[in-house]
């Protein structure tokens, strides 16, 4: 499956760690990832993957792109919201 990843941000969502927003265009779902480039220790990056989807932090649907940033900034928060907006405009080539 080919996907997208945006921003680099945290939120409460995923305790506070560094964070990608994943999106699949062609089915219209997203995801958070952690940025396994700062995890030196596999077993602490399984750990965090496990509790995020205790939280809830599965695959989601979305619309559009508008109805995606209203998930972005509704659902997670500000930060996690200016950090993929325009890298997700750019990608689509709209204006925010």
């Amino acid at each position: 499956m080919a996907y997208n990843i945006y921003g680099d941000f945290q939120c409460d969502k995923t305790g506070g760690v560094p964070t990608f927003l994943c999106v699949d265009w062609s089915t219209h779902q997203y995801w958070l990832e952690p940025n396994e480039s700062l995890y030196s220790d596999e077993d602490m990056l399984e750990q965090h993957r496990k509790e995020w989807f205790t939280l809830g932090n599965e695959k989601r649907p979305f619309v559009d792109y508008e109805h995606l940033l209203n998930q972005i900034k509704n659902k997670l928060n500000e930060e996690a919201y200016e950090n993929c907006a325009y890298q997700i405009a750019a990608d689509l080539d709209i204006e925010l």
